[in-house]
């Protein structure tokens, strides 16, 4: 009998051993399936990277392209670009090197895209936090200027400080940040058609302002760009896939005035959304404060962007097949909006 029983103890405890590991599989899967691993990753090193930096070394190959140098901007596109498309590039990818940058925008402009999304970091152009860097600025404006030969009206993101601006009180900071708008809309400013102030400023890796402090930094940067050049666009992007970004949002906008022509939202379904992989409700409903805006409203004589966006593919829940049932429902989003 106590034979028996042990057998039974023994058969019971494996089943129950089995039962766990299909709830632990089955949760984890539906862990990895509600991105937040990924999410948690990318925060931590996104974190990580700004906090090593690479300043010093992007310095360096900036240096070294300014002195190779773009070819001469003859090229005159015959192009007619849709002003209303827009790519995000980022050089660094490509090492700063003008030959592979050229290559870069032709292929860019083959998809007719009217409008190149390009970064002007403050801890490159001046990363002392005071004064510009000489080589850096030769090659921002040999790289903006060949972008305009390929066609493509510039959109320059403002952002990255230097981490010795990151050490300084908010007041500092605030006083800096004028300075650096200031030199980019003068020194730049005939390469640059539209500006975007700071990258998703509500969101823990790329802010870099209270939020009581960031509608201010807006309104400034606004004034100082358009003091140079009064038909530029002034955008911000918002990431939406963070929670309390509509609040955030309309704060942001009723504290900073009229300095905002466009408002950008940065929406990854699938990619960096935790929870439901395919919500584009939230836009479709800016979008129509946007449309049936009032005077007096926060929303009214704003434009609507989808700034950045995209799908990755990197397991079996997400792959090919995901990703194009993306882009169908995509294309009919900026067929609405």
């Amino acid at each position: 009998m106590k034979t028996l029983a042990r057998q039974i103890k023994g058969a019971s405890s494996r089943r129950a051993m089995f039962r766990w590991l299909i709830v632990g599989a089955v949760g984890a899967a539906l862990l990895w399936r509600s991105r937040a691993p990924q999410v948690v990753a990318f925060i931590a090193a996104a974190a990580l990277r700004r906090r090593l930096g690479d300043t010093a070394s992007s310095l360096r190959a900036m240096r070294r392209a300014a002195l190779n140098s773009f070819a001469p901007a003859t090229l005159v596109s015959v192009r007619k670009p849709n002003r209303a498309a827009l790519i995000t590039y980022h050089p660094e990818y490509n090492s700063f090197n003008p030959e592979l940058i050229d290559r870069a925008l032709a292929k860019a402009a083959e998809l007719n895209v009217g409008r190149l999304r390009t970064d002007v970091r403050w801890s490159y152009l001046m990363p002392d936090g005071a004064h510009v860097n000489p080589d850096s600025l030769a090659w921002y404006r040999g790289f903006l200027a060949r972008a305009q030969a390929h066609g493509f009206r510039n959109l320059v993101v403002l952002s990255t400080p230097p981490a010795c601006i990151m050490r300084q009180q908010v007041s500092a900071r605030l006083e800096a940040w004028g300075m650096f708008v200031k030199n980019v809309a003068a020194e730049l400013g005939p390469y640059c058609q539209d500006y975007q102030l700071m990258n998703e400023p509500n969101g823990p890796v790329y802010g870099f302002f209270p939020r009581f402090v960031a509608p201010r930094a807006i309104e400034m940067g606004a004034a100082f760009i358009k003091a140079h050049e009064p038909g530029a666009e002034i955008s911000i992007n918002i990431a939406v896939d963070i929670w309390g970004w509509r609040r955030y949002l309309t704060d942001l906008l009723s504290r900073s005035g009229s300095a905002v022509d466009v408002i950008g939202l940065d929406h990854y379904p699938g990619t960096w959304t935790i929870g439901r992989q395919n919500r584009w409700r939230d836009v479709y409903e800016i979008g129509e404060c946007i449309n049936s805006a009032t005077t007096g409203s926060v929303w009214f004589k704003r434009q609507l962007a989808v700034m950045e966006t995209g799908f990755t593919t990197n397991s079996w829940f997400r792959g090919s097949r995901a990703q194009s049932g993306y882009f169908a429902k995509l294309t009919g989003v900026a067929a609405d909006l």
